[in-house]
């Protein structure tokens, strides 16, 4: 994950990101998530309401979830 400026501050965001992937197993709604129909329909969907993609990844549990060897670019992210 990279946030797109100069300086400090984007490299610090980049950190915080990778070590609270390590640290928790479970990414954030903007890293993006590829799963495939079928376990997407298993898990009842994207459900309605508040922090909805949330309780989507929790019910994935961080077994099922593997970090992609690849480089995202976050234009204007501010953590």
């Amino acid at each position: 994950l990279a946030y797109e400026g100069f300086g400090m501050k984007p490299r610090l965001a980049e950190a915080a990101a990778s070590a609270r992937l390590a640290l928790t197993g479970r990414p954030r709604a903007e890293h993006g998530l590829l799963i495939s129909k079928l376990l997407y329909q298993k898990l009842g969907g994207h459900q309605k309401g508040e922090n909805a993609h949330r309780r989507l990844i929790a019910k994935l549990g961080r077994m099922r979830i593997v970090k992609l060897r690849t480089r995202v670019l976050l234009a204007g992210a501010d953590e």
